[in-house]
Parts: structure tokens; sequence; C-alpha cells
């Protein structure tokens, strides 16, 4: 009966997006911190820019691509706006993180495009 019912498909995307970040954290933080940090020396210092930041960042990357990929409804939005309620005050990370959606929904745009080209 569960499986005839779809509304359980945001919920199992949510908790895989959750999953993939916790695993992808790692490449995502040290990519933000060496883009938004290049001079060592001028602020501050993260000893493990992997732990809160790159989780957020991958999050939002999952998120935005598995709810494109497999709902491909405007509502996914909806599913970005409390993270991005926990994204620090400093701009560049808040631009980090909104070009992490872009380049995750047209990744996704690419995906179905070429999905129905092959389905034909």
């Amino acid at each position: 009966m569960i499986l005839r019912n779809k509304n359980w498909l945001p919920l199992l995307l949510f908790f895989v997006a959750i999953i993939l970040s916790y695993f992808f954290r790692s490449i995502f933080g040290v990519m933000s911190y060496n883009i938004l940090n290049p001079v060592i020396g001028l602020g501050p210092v993260s000893t493990c820019p992997e732990c809160v930041d790159g989780f957020i960042l991958s999050y939002l990357f999952f998120i935005t691509l598995l709810l494109n990929l497999v709902i491909n409804k405007k509502y996914w939005l909806v599913f970005l706006l409390p993270i991005m309620l926990f994204i620090n005050p400093p701009f560049g990370f808040l631009f980090f993180g909104i070009l992490l959606i872009i380049i995750a929904w047209l990744l996704a745009q690419i995906i179905l495009f070429l999905y129905k080209k092959i389905k034909k």
C-alpha cells in the first residue's frame, strides 16, 4: 500500500540528501573554504570547515538536484527555505550556496533533457 502512495517520496529524498550530504561534506567544505578564504590569516581559521559549512552546502546541492530530478515541480524551493536560515552571515557563503543551488538545478535540467532524448 505504501508503494502506491507517493506522499512519502519527498521525505525519502530528504533523507537521501542528508545521507549524501554527510558523505560529501568534506568536499564542499574544503571547496568553499578555499574559494572564500584564499589567503590564510585574513580571518578566523576554521579547523573543520567540512563539519557544518560543508554539510549545509552539500545539502543545498543534493536536495535541489534530487527534488528536481524526481519530483520536477516548483514546490521543491520550500525545502530550501529552512536551510537558508542556517547559512552564516558572510555574504560570500550565501552567494556560494545560491551558486550551488543554480548549478544543481542546471545539472538536473540537463539530465532530464538527456533522459527525454534517450527515451524517444
